[in-house]
Order: structure tokens, then sequence, then C-alpha cells
């Protein structure tokens, strides 16, 4: 983290984000079709090999720290006036985790200067356990992470992250799972087995790795801008992209008919990503 200034400490602190927070409808997991405000963190350690929203993951450039600077104040303020109404606000990234303290920081800074009473929620691959963060957030997501992703260079979503929090019971009650599946069958039998582990503790939503062919070309444009920036293959030190891993599914109904079997869970469900319908190829994931 770049050193805070001493406007930065009067005024609470900062965060670094990858583009100005905007409202939106979410378009994952449990809270599907719901208005909320994505805060979009720059810097991330996880590394899924169909990211589509890769510029997120460089936290520095050198010695520079990357991303759009926001004290606490001007975040708080930006919120209010340009999102008063919407009462969901949503850490993504990039990996929010990693910026654990931070984010509880302007969190507990919210609630002593803003207008609006919130809903605090975050989305997770799980890459760092930070019991205070997770305590005081409303709604925690955990992307588990499939095969193909190549998340953590190949290790998946933590399984410790995943124990830690069911096994609290401040943590658990507000936890759901979400994954992104591709069209493979490693990933098929992942999210199968996942389903039968984690569906009779909290929700679990599967959803299709699906791009149109606006997505194909931007995804391209994104691998080749990630080979060219060695923080990318240093960092994680794993091919971008493989076609043979890779594949979207050829139709929503090809994907529901995958899992229809897993639906008989009354925890599950097998939904659409609801963003890359409104806005494919337009609009980064979650």
């Amino acid at each position: 983290m770049a050193k805070q200034s001493k406007q930065d400490v009067q005024v609470g602190g900062s965060l670094y984000l990858f583009e100005k927070p905007y409202a939106t409808i979410n378009g994952e997991g449990q809270h599907i079709g719901n208005p909320c405000v994505f805060v979009r963190l720059q810097g991330c350690d996880v590394g899924c090999v169909w990211c589509d929203a890769m510029g997120t993951w460089p936290e520095k450039k050198g010695k520079e720290r990357l991303g759009t600077k926001y004290t606490f104040q001007q975040l708080t303020e930006y919120l209010d006036k340009e999102c008063p109404d919407i009462n969901r606000i949503w850490f993504t990234g990039g990996e929010p985790t990693t910026y654990s303290k931070d984010i509880l920081k302007f969190i507990r800074y919210y609630k002593r200067n803003g207008n609006t009473k919130r809903i605090w929620h975050m989305i997770t691959a799980g890459s760092k356990y930070y019991a205070p963060l997770l305590y005081e957030l409303d709604w925690i997501t955990i992307d588990v992470k499939p095969p193909t992703s190549g998340a953590f260079k190949g290790n998946g979503t933590p399984p410790e992250f995943i124990s830690w929090c069911l096994e609290d019971k401040n943590i658990a009650p507000k936890v759901e799972f979400k994954m992104a599946v591709a069209k493979h069958t490693d990933d098929i039998n992942f999210a199968l087995q996942t389903v039968r582990q984690l569906a009779s503790h909290a929700s679990v939503t599967i959803q299709p790795i699906y791009w149109s062919e606006a997505e194909v070309e931007e995804e391209k444009a994104k691998v080749q801008f990630a080979q060219r920036n060695l923080n990318f293959l240093e960092r994680f030190a794993l091919p971008m992209y493989d076609e043979s891993k890779n594949k979207g599914w050829s139709s929503y109904k090809e994907f529901a008919d995958t899992f229809l079997e897993a639906c008989n869970h009354p925890n599950v469900r097998v939904l659409i990503q609801l963003h890359k319908v409104y806005w494919p190829g337009e609009m980064s994931g979650i």
C-alpha cells in the first residue's frame, strides 16, 4: 500500500479503485437482479485465465500504485451524491480481501459520516482471511473457482477460507457460494461435487461461462494485453488462455440441461449471468 499522506490520515484513509463506482444490476449469485453499486478495487492475486476484468490484476507498476485513489471522504461523498438510493454496496475487483483492513476502515468511516444506511456486500475468491472485515460485512459471496480457471496457480479457492467462514457462527449465516463453470468435464464434475459438499450449508449458484461474439473479441484483446505485461506472467506463471479447456457453452439450454439434476437440492440455483445478457461484451463481470 502506498504511504498515506497526512491529509489521508485526517480523513480516514484511502482505497485504490480500478474505475469509478457505478450503479448497476447484480448479475450473479443469490441477489441476481437486485440494484447495487460496484466498488471495484485495483489489484488481484487470483489469476483466472478467463477473467473478464484483467485490467484489475496489477497492483503496482514499479513502485507506483495503480488505480484511482479515493480518500474515504471522497468515496463517501461520491456514494452519497451519485448513489443515494441504492443501499447495496458491492466490493469487487480484483480481489477485495487483499485490502481487507482498508475496506473495514472505510465501512466504519462511512457508518460514522455517510448519509445512507447501506448493505455492505463483498465477493471474494478467498485470497486472505480477515475475520474483523467478515464480521462487519452484511453479505459475503464466495466465488468458488473451478479447475479450468487456473486460479491461485491452479490450486483453486483455498478450502481453508471456506471452512473458516462456515465454522464461524457470526459469518456462516451471511455466506453464499457461486461458481462460473466452463463447458469442460473437469469443471462440470467439480461443480457437482461442490454442490454435494456445500449446499447443505449455504446457497450455491451455478452459472455459465458464456461468451457472445463481442465478448470473444474483447477477451482476445485482453489476453494479448496480459501477455505483453510481464507483471502478469511473472506473478501467475500460467498460460493466459487455453482454447482446448475454456469453452463457452453453445447455448443456455445446453448449460441448464447439464445441471438440471443439481436443482434437486433446495439450496442450489442454476442461473445465467444476467449482466452477460443485458450488456454482452460491454460490462466486466464480478
